[in-house]
């Protein structure tokens, strides 16, 4: 049998074609043959049925957004995890490494030689250079001033500090403050913010997740169907 032409919703059939019926629906087109008469549909007659939309499937938008909004929450939750645990950790690690040095380094002379920051606006962490001798070598570097008494007068200071044998440049001073003490990673404001972070990435996380339940558990319309 030839190919029927397709035939718009509204047309009538040609009264030629009495054994074909074209039924069109918003997307398909249902060729019936012979079945006009036994049906009661009269030659000529086009029955259109729309379909009604599944009220539980999302659209392309809703899913867009829900995927962006997760890839914002977790990327929140990463970041913040980062900064809380990064800056435990290597708080933790400092302080080890200070606790080591008292013993196994090799103490040595230092001098005070300048200090910066303090408690103006934008000065920074109050801090002091330190330099010392190490085999022959100078060596120098910042560290924070504070419980330290030499910060009390105006440098030049003398101090002690206790240098790695196998790393003449990581030292602890006598006030617990090694060379890595100034690492960004060891302000404690890092914390707070890295939990806040955290929280409201896992909020975020949360809210897509009961948002995507509640959309795949939605009762689907059957209604006139």
């Amino acid at each position: 049998m030839a190919a029927q032409p397709l035939i718009r919703r509204g047309q009538r059939l040609p009264p030629t074609d009495r054994n074909s019926l074209l039924i069109q629906s918003n997307t398909l087109i249902f060729d019936i043959e012979g079945c006009g008469p036994w049906l009661g549909w009269s030659t000529g007659d086009v029955v259109t049925k729309k379909r009604r939309p599944v009220s539980g499937a999302p659209s392309s938008e809703q899913a867009a957004s829900r995927r962006q909004t997760a890839r914002g929450g977790l990327a929140m939750f990463l970041v913040g995890l980062g900064l809380a645990v990064g800056s435990l950790g290597y708080r933790w690690w400092d302080s080890s490494e200070a606790d080591r040095l008292r013993v196994e380094g090799v103490q040595v002379p230092a001098t005070l030689a300048d200090r910066a920051g303090g408690s103006a606006r934008g000065s920074g962490i109050d801090r002091i250079e330190v330099y010392y001798m190490y085999d022959g070598e100078q060596h120098h570097d910042w560290i924070p001033c504070a419980k330290l008494a030499a910060c009390r007068s105006e440098p030049p200071q003398a101090l002690t500090i206790w240098v790695d044998p196998s790393d003449p440049e990581h030292f602890v001073a006598e006030n617990d403050r090694t060379d890595g003490s100034l690492f960004p990673l060891m302000s404690w404001s890092l914390v707070p913010v890295g939990v806040l972070f955290v929280i409201v990435g896992g909020l975020m996380l949360v809210l897509v997740r009961s948002d995507k339940r509640s959309q795949t558990h939605r009762p689907t319309d059957h209604k006139g169907r």
